[in-house]
């Protein structure tokens, strides 16, 4: 059982990290998602 309850923490710490890693990224790079908008029209003038 002691085996189990730590895998299983280890897992949800696992994605819980991937999580929080992901909404930093998110949040520390607003400038590139506003940035792919203009991308767009320009490959239509292509």
């Amino acid at each position: 059982m002691l085996l189990e309850k730590n895998f299983e923490a280890r897992v949800y710490n696992k994605i819980l990290g991937k999580y929080l890693y992901l909404k930093q990224y998110e949040y520390t790079m607003p400038k590139t998602t506003d940035n792919k908008k203009p991308h767009k029209s320009n490959i239509h003038e292509v």
